[in-house]
């Protein structure tokens, strides 16, 4: 039935993830056909007011783009290393992306939402 309308199996997944608590990170894009990759699971996300969104317009947002501040991996590990550790404002926010679907544009490649999904997870409320 969920396949039906719309479901991957990934996105099940993932909602299963989330209705058990844990936090994890869904993609914006759309695949090469148009269609959006994690449609379902971010809509059902915003319904049920589990969606977070994460990208450059949010207060989530890595500051750091590729190229023009290194490879994917670099603006990564410079958010979890060098950005994230120095504001404490973001920081004292973690717990409330327990149990959440973090959106972003990168998913499924790398992403700084997998290092909030992963604090969100060990600390989160």
């Amino acid at each position: 039935m969920w396949l039906a309308q719309g479901w991957t199996q990934a996105q099940l997944e993932r909602r299963q993830l989330v209705e058990k608590g844990v936090t994890v990170v869904a993609s914006m894009r759309n695949d090469d056909s148009g269609k959006p990759i994690d449609n379902a699971l971010i809509a059902w996300a915003d319904q049920a007011g589990l969606m977070v969104k994460i990208d450059r317009n949010s207060d989530w947002g890595n500051p750091f783009e590729t190229p023009a501040d290194g490879s994917r991996d670099e603006v990564c590990d410079n958010y979890a290393n060098h950005y994230l550790p120095y504001k404490p404002s973001l920081l004292k926010k973690i717990g409330n992306l327990k149990g959440k679907v973090l959106v972003c544009w990168c998913h499924p490649l790398r992403c700084h939402g997998d290092h909030l999904a992963e604090l969100a997870n060990v600390h989160g409320d």
